[in-house]
């Protein structure tokens, strides 16, 4: 009989992720079956860079005037009139 346990491998080092098998047994066989990983979300210090290449801040004249310009409610569909 065949029991699987999880684990995440980094160097030589395994981390299991559930509870471990008995080690009682001896040694353990492992395998490794390489799963692909979802590709991640852009972390939010990207953004920021994105910004710091635009110029920053610096491009916008007002920046107040700037903020009550994006805070201003937009229509809402199906909503006009």
């Amino acid at each position: 009989m065949k029991t699987s346990y999880s684990a995440i491998l980094r160097g030589d080092t395994l981390t299991w992720i559930d509870n471990p098998p008995q080690t009682t047994l001896g040694a353990i066989e492992v395998r490794v079956v390489l799963v692909q990983s979802e590709p991640s979300a852009p972390h939010p210090i990207d953004f920021l860079d994105g910004i710091a290449a635009r110029g920053g801040i610096a491009d916008i004249p007002d920046p107040a005037a700037w903020q009550r310009e994006q805070r201003t409610d937009r229509p809402i569909a199906g909503r006009e009139g």
